[in-house]
Order: C-alpha cells, then sequence, then structure tokens
C-alpha cells in the first residue's frame, strides 16, 4: 500500500522490431538440443554408451530480459522475478542505455519504466499477430495487436483477440506525459467464462457466467471519466445461481456514479444505486446509498431514506441508520468496525411477518407475523458477544400441526 505505483510496458521502438526479427529467425534455426545422457545410480555420471539420443528434449531457456529502471529497488525486484522465471537479466537505469544494449544484444522481453526522470519514450511502431494463444492449459484464441507511440504518447490502434464467437477489442491512446487517457474503448464479450477461469482459479467449481462489458475512459488517470455497462447471465457458482446481473456505472473526477446495480435470482432480486467519493489518495471512501430494495416472489422492502456507509483501506467500516421498510415490515441496521477486529453492530426488526417474503426465500411450511427483535454484535471479531431479545405474535406450521407466540432473549 505505501510503495509507489510504477507503469511498465513491452518497449516499441524501430530497433526493438528489428531485434525481435532477428531473434525470431535465430531461434527458428536453431538445432534441437540433444536430451542429456542417462546418469549411473550413486555415481552421477553418464551411463557408457548412453546420452546422445533424443529421446528427451531439453527445455530451451526463455531468453534474455531487458529491465529498465531508474528505482535500484524495483529493479532488484524485477531482477529477482525474471531470474526466478529463468531469464538471463540486464539491468538498465535509463533509456540511453538500454537502447545502447537492445543494438548489441537480444532480448526476449523488456519491461520499462514509463515515469523515468529525464527520459523519453522511444517512438516507433510495433504489429503482433499471434495464434493459438495459451496459458496453463487454457485456450485464449487468437491477437491481432498494433501499437504506436511518438515518444509521448501510446496510441492503441488495434488490439483484437478472438476465440471461437469470445471476442476483446481495445483502442485508445495514453499521454504518458500528462498522464491522461483519450478515447480508450474496451468492449468484451464471452459466452462462458468458465473456458478461461477454470484452470487460473483456486476454486474447485469453476465459475459459469456470460460477460458482456464496454468501458469507455478519458481524462486524467487519478480522476478520469468513464463509464462502464456490465451484464452478466446465467451466473453459477457452487450452489449460488443467478439468473442475470446488468451494472451501469459512471466517473467523474473522484466520484463514482452507481446508477444501477441489479441481481435476479431464482428467490428473488436486489436493486441498489448511490455514487461513491474517494477520498485522498484512496484512503478511505463514502458509500452514499439512495435506493435500495430487495424483494422476494411478492412483498417488498425498499430504502426509507439515503443510507451512508464509510470504509477505509485500513479495514475500517461504519454504517449510518440504514432504514428499510415495506409491507412486511421495518428493518434498521447501524452500527462499526475498526482496523477489522472491534465491531459494534445493532439490527432492529419491527412488526416483520413472512407473507409473500419469507416463503419465496426460506420455505413455505411455517410462517410467522408480528416479528419484533433486535440483534446486538459487539466485542472482538474473533471472539464476539451476541445478544437476541425480542417477541413473537404468532408462528404456525398446518402442515407440522405447530402454533406458537411469546418473547425470547438470548445470548451468546
Amino acid at each position: 500500500d505505501t510503495a509507489p505505483t510504477e507503469h511498465y510496458t513491452f518497449i516499441a521502438s524501430s530497433a526493438a522490431s528489428d531485434v525481435y526479427k532477428r531473434q525470431d529467425q535465430a531461434l527458428a534455426s536453431r538445432p534441437a538440443l540433444a536430451a542429456a545422457p542417462p546418469l549411473e545410480e550413486g555415481t552421477g555420471r553418464a551411463r557408457p554408451g548412453e546420452g546422445s539420443g533424443s529421446e528427451l528434449a531439453e527445455e530451451t531457456p526463455p531468453g534474455q530480459a531487458l529491465v529498465v529502471e531508474d528505482d535500484a529497488g524495483w529493479r532488484s525486484i524485477l531482477s529477482e522475478l525474471l531470474s526466478d522465471a529463468g531469464y538471463e537479466v540486464r539491468l538498465c537505469s535509463s533509456y540511453g542505455e538500454a537502447l545502447g544494449c537492445l543494438r548489441r544484444e537480444k532480448y526476449a522481453v523488456a519491461i520499462v519504466d514509463l515515469s523515468l526522470e529525464g527520459s523519453t519514450m522511444p517512438g516507433g511502431t510495433a504489429d503482433i499477430k499471434a495464434q493459438k494463444l495459451s496459458f496453463e492449459k487454457t485456450q485464449f484464441g487468437n491477437a491481432d495487436i498494433r501499437l504506436t507511440s511518438d515518444g509521448q504518447k501510446i496510441t492503441v490502434e488495434t488490439f483484437k483477440v478472438r476465440q471461437a464467437k469470445d471476442r476483446v477489442d481495445l483502442k485508445g491512446s495514453f499521454d504518458l506525459k500528462s498522464r491522461i487517457f483519450e478515447k480508450v474503448k474496451l468492449d468484451i464479450a464471452i459466452a462462458d467464462v468458465a473456458a478461461y477461469t477454470k484452470n487460473l482459479l483456486p476454486q474447485k467449481q469453476p465459475i459459469n457466467a456470460a460477460v458482456r462489458a464496454n468501458l469507455t475512459i478519458s481524462g486524467p488517470l487519478q480522476e478520469p471519466a468513464a463509464r462502464a455497462d456490465i451484464a452478466l447471465k446465467e451466473v453459477q457458482l457452487n450452489d449460488v445461481k443467478i439468473s442475470n446481473a446488468i451494472f451501469k456505472l459512471r466517473s467523474s473526477g473522484r466520484r463514482i456514479y452507481i446508477d444501477l446495480a441489479q441481481v435476479n435470482a431464482p428467490l428473488g432480486e436486489a436493486k441498489l444505486a448511490g455514487n461513491l467519493l474517494r477520498g485522498p489518495a484512496d484512503a478511505a471512501f463514502d458509500l452514499e446509498l439512495t435506493d435500495l430494495s430487495l424483494s422476494g416472489q411478492k412483498a417488498l422492502l425498499a430504502l426509507k431514506k439515503p443510507a451512508y456507509i464509510h470504509f477505509t483501506r485500513s479495514g475500517d467500516f461504519s454504517l449510518k441508520d440504514i432504514s428499510l421498510g415495506g409491507p412486511n415490515g421495518d428493518i434498521r441496521l447501524k452500527g462499526s468496525l475498526a482496523a477489522q477486529k472491534k465491531a459494534d453492530f445493532d439490527l432492529s426488526i419491527s412488526d416483520v411477518n413472512s407473507h409473500g417474503w419469507f416463503e419465496s426465500l426460506v420455505t413455505e411450511r411455517v410462517r410467522f407475523s408480528g416479528l419484533n427483535a433486535r440483534i446486538h454484535l459487539f466485542g472482538t471479531m474473533n471472539s464476539p458477544s451476541v445478544s437476541v431479545t425480542g417477541d413473537l405474535a404468532n408462528l404456525d406450521s398446518q402442515q407440522d400441526r405447530l402454533s406458537l407466540s411469546g418473547r425470547f432473549d438470548l445470548s451468546y
């Protein structure tokens, strides 16, 4: 959280392009390496008469990597990461030094700090065409990319990735000196994200969902003007099923507007609208909810007045009187959590009944009416205290021949 933000890119210059072409030609013409000879157990020596066969192909090292970074700490971190990945690393502290290295040697990859003091990005064009992209046994299809740079601005003229009917398209520019986005547009259409996440995420059960998303962004890096429209269909993770979900977001300065967040599931629907204000250095955030509604088959709980939620990156969290009401009763929630450790939350329920609401969410066997309760959770999160007090006018189940009413006072 305290480290400075760094920005890197693959170097795109005429010199680099020529190096890549010559390296590809050299790799294509390189003879296959012979397999390492089998070793005698206990001696570590090659077995007599063995060792020149091609039964096993020795893995080709990934090659040399160029790191251009004026901060010694970052150079050390990147060098260690690339070395662990098998690269032979060349470290440079300026663009001039890096260009000299490019003219003398061949590199498989270059990682460049875009904020080098007193330096300018080399100009040029990069055209990349790739087929059958894959990672971790996952196929990502074919890519067609064209990038241009005039030394100050990087422009994505073409960025297309295609896999069957799935597609990703990106266009736009970024000015390195002023750090401003210009007409950036991202378009995504994926039939099922499970095809790409099943081998990359730790969950045993893949996440299934059809995704359609559009993003436009312009303006300063820290406070851009942006708009995002995201639609999900047939979402499933383990036993959780969502028929569809829609998110419509936009930003202006340090405020993000949630025009609509709607989730539809077989058991009900939830809607939310509001805005999020980013604090200085994104250390704290204030969320104002202007609309919140929850519905089952019939009943509706809706926000009575604007609600406010404050949270920080250090783990502080607070709720100001969130009040929901409707035909089935009223619910109020307030409280706070300090540094993810000490909590104090109050939930109040007034004259709540199950008709038209809880039948759709829980069960049709049990019905109740006139539920009043207060739930208080307080103390440390690893060992909280909970108290529940209230009364219930009626609870019955005709199927189970059950009927009761009374008061309750519980604590833990």
